[in-house]
């Protein structure tokens, strides 16, 4: 108890300090901002005590409900591949001026989790220095050309 009397005033004193620093013009909000903080510290017993009590829990999605992980898991890897294609023929563009395009293959498990990225395969003429800089960073062992 000690200690949150001791919080409570520590940030009332805080708010003081902080609004007798503020210029007029931007007090009020300091004030608001600063008042809320102290709400929000006033509130932790109420807070903890309806977390003692099971009060606000957030319910967990079982299996029997209507979600299909490998719908989810599928449509995330595409739209990771579709960034990663877009991010590679900008970035060879922009730094070697070469007109490509990209196919990105996206690794996923068996738990329907993103692994990484498998293979890059790209249609257009790409250096020795780009292909070594595109397996850099994006980790894969080679870049394939079409």
């Amino acid at each position: 108890m000690k200690a949150y009397f001791l919080m409570i005033l520590g940030t009332a004193v805080l708010s003081a300090l902080s609004s007798m620093m503020t210029p007029e013009k931007w007090r009020s909000y300091v004030r608001l901002v600063t008042g809320m903080i102290i709400l929000a510290c006033a509130a932790l017993p109420i807070t903890d005590l309806l977390a003692d009590s099971g009060g606000f829990e957030i319910p967990e999605i079982s299996s029997s409900q209507s979600y299909d992980e490998n719908a989810y898991a599928n449509a995330v890897a595409d739209e990771l591949r579709r960034r990663v294609e877009e991010d590679i023929e900008a970035r060879m563009k922009r730094e070697y001026n070469a007109d490509i395009r990209a196919r990105a293959e996206i690794n996923i498990n068996d738990k329907n989790e993103i692994e990484g990225i498998e293979r890059i395969t790209v249609r257009g003429q790409l250096s020795e220095t780009a292909k070594r800089e595109l397996c850099g960073i994006y980790g894969v062992d080679m870049i394939y050309e079409e």
